[in-house]
């Protein structure tokens, strides 16, 4: 007997209960993800498709019916001989595309060449919704303004830029593993990247002090650094947008940082203006409409990043391409 249901589930068993379906209706695909929090964005993903598929998200359950999360589960032995045209997994991309056997993972071929794995191809579902599009959106959305008095593209295109040597550098050490400038680091630097009136100055001079430090190192890598960046290439991703392959929920921090500054000084800055209007309920009533029940501004940001799922061009296409491609095997 099986102990988990996941080891009695195939695509050829999904394949074969889908004859008992009603004529005429779309096939069944079992989906499998990482964590619960990334079924709701693979929902508005593959929610375009219902009229070819009728799909089941979830993440594996141990005996007691537990959620059993990450890769490991998804990859394992016994899972990968599983996927197919019924069952597929989606997943957050992290270095699996760019480095072999990241994080000492035997499965990255698997998650790159099998067509019923579906990728962010981005590190994570993180960095597709703080895409500069969707800031610039959210922030008009959070304090009800039309004007574009905000240009998240200059901002995130700058510490794409800025981050790349660094970036280079975490992607050589990561996959040479060597230690000299682990993921650990790496993220725990890029939290210093805040949003400030002397940003790109600022950035510079935190990337150069970081390079400095590994500069023996760097110079020696310029073969490494090349392929790495080649390889970033192959994914188009160029040092302008390379804000896609730094690790997720840390970039996704920093957004939200960034997104926090504008609104905060766009809704001072419209309190203060409507507090001159001799009806008190004028400013109340934008208060209200903007944070939205939220226990403060800060609450609401954050809560509209989370809720958002849009994934913009040229990253909605990958993701459709590769959808699509699995489809056209059932």
């Amino acid at each position: 007997m099986a102990s988990r249901l996941s080891e009695s589930i195939t695509s050829e068993l999904i394949k074969a209960e889908s004859a008992f379906r009603p004529s005429g209706a779309p096939p069944h695909v079992v989906i499998y993800v990482e964590d619960d929090m990334d079924i709701c964005f693979w929902e508005s993903q593959l929610s375009k498709y219902n009229s070819r598929i009728d799909f089941s998200i979830s993440t594996i359950k141990d005996n007691s019916g537990n959620d059993i999360y990450g890769k490991n589960y998804l990859f394992n032995n016994s899972m990968t001989g599983k996927y197919g045209s019924h069952l597929w997994a989606c997943i957050d991309s992290d270095y699996d595309y760019i480095i072999d056997n990241w994080n000492n993972h035997d499965f990255y071929l698997f998650i790159r060449e099998s067509p019923f794995v579906i990728s962010t191809i981005a590190y994570s579902i993180e960095n597709l919704k703080c895409s500069p599009q969707n800031l610039n959106q959210l922030y008009h959305k959070t304090v009800l303004t039309t004007e574009n008095d905000v240009c998240f593209d200059s901002i995130i295109e700058s510490f794409s830029s800025i981050i790349s040597p660094i970036l280079y550098l975490n992607l050589i050490s990561e996959s040479e593993k060597d230690g000299e400038y682990p993921l650990k680091q790496f993220k725990s630097d890029l939290n210093k990247f805040k949003y400030s009136d002397d940003y790109k100055k600022k950035w510079k001079e935190q990337v150069d002090l970081i390079i400095a430090k590994h500069n023996d190192y760097y110079n020696k890598k310029t073969d490494s650094i090349v392929s790495i960046r080649d390889k970033c290439a192959s994914l188009d991703f160029c040092e302008t947008s390379s804000f896609y392959v730094v690790q997720g929920h840390v970039f996704e921090s920093l957004a939200i940082e960034w997104l926090y500054y504008f609104c905060k000084k766009k809704y001072n800055q419209r309190i203060s203006e409507l507090k001159k209007n001799p009806n008190p309920d004028v400013w109340k009533k934008y208060k209200n409409q903007v944070l939205n029940n939220c226990n403060g501004l800060r609450h609401r940001v954050v809560q509209v990043v989370h809720d958002c799922n849009t994934v913009q061009e040229p990253m909605s296409l990958k993701i459709q391409t590769q959808i699509e491609n699995a489809i056209n095997f059932i």
